[in-house]
């Protein structure tokens, strides 16, 4: 098994600090979507969306990462911090998602 080192505790912690608070935007994008709040953090105090195509397409950006890159992110941290190969392999695979 591999053993977690100090590179595998900054690539969580690297992770964490850029992933949450784009999860978090868009957290609040499903939350409330035609909200004020949503509007504020995805485009911008006091900004309108360009139109429905921009709103709607910043919606399905937010439900597929919740649905497909969340998952993957939760399951490759937990799997690196238990010394799991398929840990990193999980890692790799939503790093690719990225990009």
């Amino acid at each position: 098994m591999y053993q977690p080192t100090m590179i595998t505790w900054a690539l969580i912690v690297f992770g964490l600090i850029t992933c949450l608070p784009l999860l978090v935007a868009q957290f609040v994008m499903l939350k409330a979507p035609e909200g004020k709040a949503a509007k504020d953090i995805l485009i911008g105090k006091d900004e309108e969306w360009r139109d429905k195509t921009h709103f709607k397409s910043q919606y399905g950006l937010a439900v597929s990462d919740w649905f497909i890159f969340f998952p993957l992110f939760t399951i490759g941290i937990i799997g690196m911090a238990l010394n799991s190969y398929w840990g990193y392999l999980f890692a790799v695979i939503h790093g690719e998602l990225c990009e």
